[in-house]
């Protein structure tokens, strides 16, 4: 049985798609400043995400229903494998984690 590898990328976005419905679902690239803003002040701890070439970090982003009264999710590789590792490991647990973690 191989390793899952986790990380923002499109499949994974896609793969959100499926589970998270109702909610908008999007692969996203933010400035260190607005990564600090929306997703964590210790960007540091997120080197994983950050794109030397760009100088922009990529994450998921979650955008709720109007009613949810929520405000958006960011997902980075750290919660991610958090979700990993909490899940049975298999694909399917591993997505069943994630929209547990990202409901309200």
């Amino acid at each position: 049985m191989s390793k899952m590898k986790v990380k923002p990328t499109h499949k994974m976005v896609e793969c959100l798609k499926k589970v998270l419905t109702g909610c908008q679902v999007d692969l996203v690239t933010l400035t260190p400043q607005e990564f600090r803003y929306f997703v964590d002040i210790d960007d540091y701890n997120h080197e994983v995400d950050y794109d030397w070439k760009t100088s922009l970090f990529k994450v998921i982003r979650i955008i709720y229903p109007y009613e949810y009264y929520a405000c958006d999710k960011y997902l980075t590789t750290k919660d991610l494998h958090y979700c990993l590792g909490q899940s049975d490991k298999s694909f399917n647990g591993f997505m069943e984690q994630l929209k547990a973690f990202c409901a309200i």
